[in-house]
């Protein structure tokens, strides 16, 4: 293709890169389908007779009438000019034309059209990986030149010294260039979502249940932009679980910051039955545990133990006898 002509005008090009010259083969075959449905309507017809070809045949438009009724010979009549070759031919050709073009484009999966039953897990995945192999190189691509833009604009920002000001109209913020100094790297990533793929990745992750750590499940199974942050996020909630009174804390801190005053009120209820005031709660001060109280002194156990209670009991058995003894 690059060797065609006019190639130059098209160089560099990366949508319609891979099929550009496709367009023009659908366009004729769409032609050769709308001649073909007119040749169904209206098509050539062939007459047998016994004349032959001597013999005179009808108007078209009058045999071919709605409601016509034409008499034809014993065995002859017409007939359509076989054309079936022709047709199965334009099926075949289309057919190959459409799938080269779904190959270096989008294809109906991908602009959300399930033919028939929607397919597993697997064929989802499989289809997302030969479509990365045609739109993941040219977003590396674009990552590069945005990288090589950012360099150019450091080392403009760094010429011109002092304080610029960047952002969008209406909140554009003053910043020293000096912060540009130093060694650090610039790295722009463009990552595919698609709820389906992530529905089918998920899937397959959960298959391998404990023999994969989850860290790996959402690094090269589940495939997240950042998979570090989700394990974040993931610890982050299950501090709520661990300790109610962060989830208590975060509950009143979400009404204390609503426009609603009966929400803010609610707040500072309920940072009052957690001990400590809502402006208080809000500056991140901790309320004052109670003293812990002592411990009550061991209780004397009541009755009889050990040698001592055995001693008394025979005193207590030889007293009488002693007495009688004395009389």
């Amino acid at each position: 293709m690059l060797a065609d002509k006019d190639s130059l005008s098209h160089w560099g090009e990366s949508i319609f890169f891979l099929f550009r010259d496709l367009v023009g083969e659908l366009n004729e075959l769409s032609s050769i389908a709308k001649t073909i449905n007119f040749d169904t309507v209206k098509g050539a017809l062939q007459y047998a007779s016994e004349e032959g070809n001597r013999a005179k045949t009808p108007k078209h438009d009058k045999a071919t009438k709605s409601g016509s009724v034409t008499p034809v010979e014993k065995g002859g009549g017409f007939s359509p000019m076989p054309v079936k070759d022709v047709m199965a031919a334009y099926g075949q050709l289309m057919q190959v034309v459409e799938s080269r073009i779904q190959r270096g484009s989008l294809s109906s999966i991908d602009l959300g059209i399930m033919p028939g039953q929607p397919p597993s897990a697997i064929a989802l995945i499989q289809i997302s990986e030969g479509r990365d192999q045609v739109f993941l190189p040219r977003l590396g691509a674009r990552g590069l030149l945005n990288q090589q833009l950012s360099y150019m604009m450091i080392d403009q920002l760094k010429r011109i010294g002092g304080s610029v000001e960047m952002g969008a109209r209406g909140h554009k913020q003053s910043w020293n260039t000096s912060k540009l100094n130093g060694e650090y790297d610039i790295v722009f990533k463009y990552f595919i979502k698609d709820p389906k793929l992530d529905a089918a990745r998920s899937s397959v992750a959960a298959s391998f249940g404990d023999l994969m750590s989850k860290r790996t499940k959402m690094r090269d199974v589940i495939r997240y932009e950042d998979p570090e942050g989700e394990e974040d996020e993931l610890r982050i909630e299950e501090a709520e679980l661990l300790f109610p009174v962060i989830k208590q804390t975060r509950v009143i801190k979400v009404l204390a910051e609503s426009e609603d005053d009966d929400h803010v009120f609610e707040a500072e209820l309920a940072a009052v039955s957690m001990g400590v005031s809502l402006e208080r709660m809000m500056a991140g001060e901790l309320p004052e545990l109670p003293p812990e109280r002592g411990k009550p002194a061991q209780p004397l156990q009541l009755g009889l133990g050990g040698s001592t209670s055995a001693q008394r009991a025979s005193d207590l058995q030889r007293t009488p006898v002693s007495e009688e003894g004395g009389e």
